[in-house]
């Protein structure tokens, strides 16, 4: 029985880690990430206060960030897949004020700048074409000096 038990509480954790959503986001440490939206969601069907459509799956990443310069997220699709890139503040959801917003068609390298300062942001890669795909995911800053 405790065998069953632990194996049930280990499907749901991992279950848990994968949804991607605003309630389980990704959090973004590193300075780079791959991914694949096909893996995602439909948890945020618009964005930026219900303004923006988001017609594909959704994967989702938690940034804190506490920087003096100001940086750039981009997001470079796979080639023949177009993907959509969101910077958005919290609380993640679709009625989120987005900082920027960027979708260059297929396989496009698309990026937002990120203000200096601490600020807690959602990184949202989904698709308003309804497409899913690879991606790699960059948080770039200059070096603090």
């Amino acid at each position: 029985m405790r065998t069953a038990i632990v194996l049930c509480v280990l499907l749901t954790a991992s279950t848990a880690a994968v949804a991607q959503t605003c309630a389980a986001p990704i959090e973004f440490f590193n300075t780079h990430s791959t991914g694949n939206t096909c893996d995602g969601t439909f948890d945020l069907p618009a964005l930026a206060n219900g303004a923006i459509s988001n017609n594909g799956k959704d994967v989702v990443y938690h940034v804190a960030t506490s920087n003096p310069y100001a940086g750039t997220v981009t997001l470079q699709a796979a080639p023949g897949v177009d993907l959509s890139l969101f910077v958005c503040r919290g609380p993640c959801g679709t009625y989120s004020t987005c900082i920027g917003a960027a979708d260059g068609g297929a396989g496009a390298l698309n990026s937002v700048d990120v203000p200096a300062g601490t600020a807690d942001y959602f990184v949202i890669i989904g698709a308003a074409s309804g497409s899913c795909g690879s991606y790699t995911l960059n948080l770039v800053y200059p070096p603090n000096d």
